[in-house]
């Protein structure tokens, strides 16, 4: 996304194909994972080309033990951009299949050195992660049965080895999912990733007689997302409570094989992250009821024991207000400002949040109150002022409405919230001395890059981010 170049060009130069994703970014990466313990992690896909970005990222990567793989969208190790930039012919299996294949067996023959370290993802959707068109769903399984043992015999040849012996993973996302009805044949072997429904719940888990399947299962899951119906990837918006029943429901049911998650621009999720990973690594010690203890935790390791009840409480009134209404699904008709006294609760309830928030900031220590800031002060400053703005306005329409010279009012209150709102930018790009400069900027752009954590976007389109 146009915030991650933004970034990555102010502290390292371009490569041939756009923004400086090479090896001073990618290292800050792979650190990252390692220390959050996760291993596992698909490149992003909009406007970049990992392996060709910088033909050192890939042993980069090995040499960091991250096992490498590509998301749901980009088969075999390579990235989608590639087949556009460097091939002829449509993106259609039933159409182009020998140049498909060409393309899919450079990318066996350039991950080969580091076959150790890669975990293949298997299948194909329609070009820019769309469902495939222009085929009949049983013309479209028939197609994805060849494809997937053309792919398999491309692996072992390529590799020199039993296909059995690779490991290899199939991302039954949206549509997709849905050809496993219809009488989809997976090849035993290969890890089925059971996919959320793009906004943390999980649609379909192994069934009682699919649990012996040899390659097993795990679970694709979003933070982040860019599609219909809208996209959501301003800020932090994930009750963590629900998280954990979710990633627990399916542990329970098997599918513990792979867990990957969607974090799209990582910065606003560090604390969704950290608890996702921890969920991961050590699901007994974190179990279901668990979340409470865990924020506790997180809070008394970042912030000292002696605030770690009032972050606590915090951070889990924040997961609640955020999750009733994702902050780019909020409207002005969100909220009654006629009934129940609905809007002006909500205002109030986020108002004293605000407060409870700035009365910690102001007891820490200059040194903690950055990292505080960054995870927890600003969604909430950038969470209420979006419902003013929202709430304002719709009161700006009743009141027009009515004739009432009230609607100037609103209108100031409104004008008023948006300036709070660049202010707030123009605090966080300041901070630490511009650290993460742009990093929270938002504009309407077409191109959206996410990247994916596991132990990973939709469609491009146009969208208007705050």
């Amino acid at each position: 996304m146009l915030i991650w170049r933004r970034s990555v060009s102010s502290h390292w130069p371009d490569t041939p194909y756009g923004a400086g994703y090479g090896p001073g970014f990618y290292s800050l990466v792979f650190e990252l994972l390692l220390r959050l313990r996760a291993n596992y992690l698909w490149p992003a896909i909009w406007g970049t080309m990992f392996e060709v970005d910088d033909p050192a990222n890939q042993p980069l990567a090995d040499a960091y033990e991250i096992v490498l793989g590509s998301s749901h969208t980009e088969p075999l190790m390579r990235a989608q951009n590639e087949f556009g930039h460097f091939y002829q012919g449509p993106w259609a299996y039933n159409l182009n299949n020998k140049t498909i294949d060409e393309y899919f067996r450079y990318g066996v023959q350039r991950a080969k050195p580091y076959a150790r370290n890669s975990l293949w993802t298997m299948g194909m959707r329609g070009t820019g992660d769309t469902a495939i068109e222009g085929l009949g769903v049983d013309k479209i399984v028939a197609m994805l049965e060849v494809l997937v043992k053309n792919q398999r015999d491309i692996i072992s040849e390529g590799l020199g080895t039993r296909i059995t012996d690779v490991p290899q993973m199939w991302c039954l996302y949206k549509e997709v999912m849905t050809y496993t009805f219809q009488g989809l044949q997976v090849p035993d072997d290969i890890t089925l990733l059971w996919a959320d429904d793009n906004w943390g719940n999980v649609r379909r888990l192994p069934l009682r007689n699919e649990t012996s399947r040899s390659g097993g299962a795990g679970i694709y899951f979003h933070f982040d997302y860019v599609g219909d119906p809208r996209d959501y990837k301003w800020l932090n918006n994930i009750q963590l409570s629900k998280t954990a029943e979710q990633l627990h429901l399916t542990y329970a049911r098997g599918a513990d094989r792979i867990w990957i998650v969607n974090v799209g621009d990582l910065k606003a999720l560090e604390i969704p992250i950290n608890h996702f990973m921890d969920l991961a690594y050590d699901a007994k010690t974190w179990h279901v009821d668990s979340t409470g203890d865990w924020i506790r935790a997180w809070a008394t390791r970042e912030f000292g024991p002696g605030l770690a009840a009032n972050v606590t409480d915090v951070v889990q009134r924040f997961g609640m207000y955020a999750a009733r209404r994702k902050f780019e699904l909020v409207e002005p008709e969100t909220y009654s400002i006629l009934n129940y006294n609905e809007a002006d609760a909500v205002l109030e309830q986020w108002a004293v949040l605000h407060d409870d928030a700035q009365a910690i900031y102001d007891a820490l220590g200059e040194d903690a109150q950055p990292a505080f800031f960054e995870m927890i002060l600003h969604p909430i400053l950038a969470g209420e002022i979006i419902h003013k703005v929202y709430i304002g306005s719709a009161k700006n329409l009743w009141y027009a409405g009515q004739k009432r010279n009230a609607a100037n009012d609103m209108i100031n209150y409104v004008l008023a919230a948006s300036a709070d709102d660049a202010n707030l930018t123009i605090r966080w790009n300041n901070l630490l001395d511009g650290k993460w400069n742009h990093m929270m900027d938002r504009k309407c752009i077409p191109a959206k890059l996410p990247m994916w954590f596991g132990m990973e976007k939709s469609s491009p389109k146009e969208a208007c981010e705050h």
